[in-house]
């Protein structure tokens, strides 16, 4: 059977929530089971805000948004926000703070490239597990209304 899905529209948003859900289960192991290395919490902040945009994404592409404007969006965490908000996910108080300071700061870029110095505000790792958590269940259940089987990713051994 030939497959007629747009390729810009591709990957689907259900693809994009497992996706999400595999980067939010990574932060989550990393956070639980700690990191001997010289900058630990980089990489679990890395992977939870990757995490939270392609949630967002993932969302926004279930309501109609096309793989192609959610690239022209990029990583501008207060456009994701308002778009997500406008299709009517309904994001809790401390997940708009998260968001907006995403949204006001280069967390994404400071997870992913050294960057020396004091940075007051900065989200704890907790703060950003509890944001993943609560989109993984909020588009979640968008996910299960369009028919989508949502299961939770967890830990395992390795191969």
């Amino acid at each position: 059977m030939a497959d007629d899905t747009d390729p810009l529209d591709r990957p689907s948003a259900f693809g994009l929530f497992n996706y999400a859900a595999s980067f939010h289960a990574a932060g989550d192991l990393i956070a639980d089971q700690g990191l001997a290395a010289t900058h630990p919490g980089a990489p679990t902040t890395s992977l939870y805000v990757h995490a939270i945009e392609l949630y967002l994404k993932s969302f926004l592409h279930l309501r109609g948004t096309s793989i192609a404007a959610l690239k022209s969006i990029g990583h501008r965490f207060g456009r994701l926000r308002a778009q997500a908000i406008r299709e009517g996910l309904a994001i809790t108080d401390s997940d708009d703070v998260l968001l907006d300071e995403l949204a006001e700061s280069d967390l994404w870029g400071g997870s992913r490239y050294l960057e020396s110095g004091y940075f007051e505000g900065v989200p704890t790792a907790a703060t950003l597990r509890d944001t993943c958590r609560s989109l993984a269940v909020l588009v979640g259940k968008a996910m299960a209304e369009a028919g989508h089987t949502v299961r939770t990713p967890g830990h395992r051994k390795p191969f």
